[in-house]
């Protein structure tokens, strides 16, 4: 995982998926995960993401505005 702060918060985070399995991030704020500039995922009932990671990828987490 690669993370870029500014100012104490989340600028773009890059999650590499070794496995390809299910990912869930807990943030305290919303965010976004992206595959070659495509969001994918979802946003579960307790306000985390999940997705699904194909091995080999590198997933883009952004902050929601």
């Amino acid at each position: 995982m690669d993370i870029r702060w500014a100012d104490g918060a989340l600028v773009e985070a890059r999650v590499a998926s070794r496995l390809g399995a299910t990912c869930v991030l807990r943030t305290p704020n919303g965010v976004g995960v992206y595959d070659s500039g495509t969001l994918v995922g979802s946003e579960r009932d307790d306000g985390s993401w999940e997705l699904d990671t194909d091995a080999g990828h590198v997933y883009v987490v952004r902050p929601r505005n």
